[in-house]
């Protein structure tokens, strides 16, 4: 797929007409970023906007005795980098690829440039801005309120909301996250993931194949969100 079609198909470019996809196409740069390698890194002074053409990342925060905790996976089409592109401060975040990635980079003028002759893109953005306030929302609720398994099911769940494919109550997430990445989404152990996805297993809520997880009845799944003491 060229870098035309492929822009075309982006939520906050998929408005544009020919020239106007033309000129996006004209001032993005292609990076490769290897496996386990920072895309950004928290408090650098860069300020470019990324979109996410082939792979998967994670956005993280670490504090200072290194322990790190995992806000969001981006995969395929999705955009980041574009807070610090709005004010100009250092970046929020880190974001490391989870495998070999492929991103298209937009400076931070010619970003700018893009929005201020094109609301529509602006528009998008707010958009996808409340929808990830949203789910940092209940993460820090959920880290904040409830307990392990309440946190550990509510962390599934967004996963499988943002990126599981739904049949028939049935949801489907191709790529999961491991054990150590459910851990440090939700500020538990790895052993105490363990532990309580075993339990769900055991209760027939998901099963696992490789590295997809599976869903049988996702409203049932859901239920396990909301009662603290189930």
């Amino acid at each position: 797929m060229s870098n035309k079609q492929f822009l075309s198909e982006i939520f906050i470019f998929n408005d544009l007409d020919e020239k106007e996809l033309e000129y996006v196409e004209n001032v993005v740069s292609i990076l490769h970023f290897p496996t386990k390698s920072y895309i950004l890194v928290e408090e650098d002074e860069t300020d470019s906007v990324f979109i996410i053409k082939k792979g998967t990342v994670e956005v993280t925060l670490t504090n200072e005795a290194g322990k790190e905790l995992i806000l969001a996976f981006l995969e395929e089409g999705e955009v980041f980098g574009e807070l610090a592109a709005f004010d100009g401060h250092p970046r929020s975040a880190n974001v490391r690829a989870q495998d070999d990635c492929v991103v298209l980079c937009i400076s931070r003028v010619d970003f700018i440039d893009l929005i201020r002759k094109n609301s529509k893109i602006a528009i998008a953005l707010l958009q996808e801005l409340s929808t990830r306030i949203r789910h940092l929302d209940q993460q820090i609720m959920s880290l904040s309120l409830f307990d392990s398994r309440h946190r550990i099911a509510n962390s599934i769940y967004q996963i499988a909301e943002r990126i599981g494919k739904i049949s028939d109550g049935e949801v489907v997430i191709e790529r999961s996250p491991t054990q150590q990445e459910i851990a440090n989404m939700t500020g538990n152990s790895r052993e105490t993931v363990t532990r309580i996805l075993k339990s769900f297993k055991d209760q027939g809520f998901l099963y696992t194949k490789g590295r997809k997880m599976v869903i049988p009845d996702f409203e049932s799944f859901k239920r396990l969100t909301l009662d603290n003491s189930a």
